[in-house]
């Protein structure tokens, strides 16, 4: 009786735990041709870096692949989340054009 008490204790730890939040992935490409929210699969890709970054939560990742991202203005990003380019900085270029920085960190 007792082992069958432990075991049932640890299934409802393990349960309790399933339920918890993964941090989510979203994609920027800008060569995409099937954009669609929420950008989850590199299939669904942002064409350009903010709808992807208005979709991520804290802890969230967004993906951007190589390319060149001319912005018309700054990239806001409002929560603790990570941009990273899928091909390294030599591949992935984010130009300002001289009109405003490129990224706006708040908190």
């Amino acid at each position: 009786m007792k082992n069958q008490i432990v075991g049932i204790w640890v299934l409802g730890l393990v349960l309790g735990f399933s339920g918890s939040v993964q941090a989510a992935t979203f994609y920027v490409d800008e060569s995409s041709t099937t954009a669609t929210p929420p950008y989850s699969t590199p299939a669904t890709a942002a064409t350009t870096i903010q709808p992807a970054v208005d979709q991520a939560e804290e802890g969230d990742t967004v993906r951007v692949s190589g390319g060149y991202y001319v912005l018309s203005s700054e990239i806001l990003v409002t929560n603790d989340i990570t941009i990273i380019s899928e091909n390294g900085p030599l591949h992935t270029l984010v130009d300002g054009s001289d009109n405003s920085r490129c990224f706006h960190m708040t908190d």
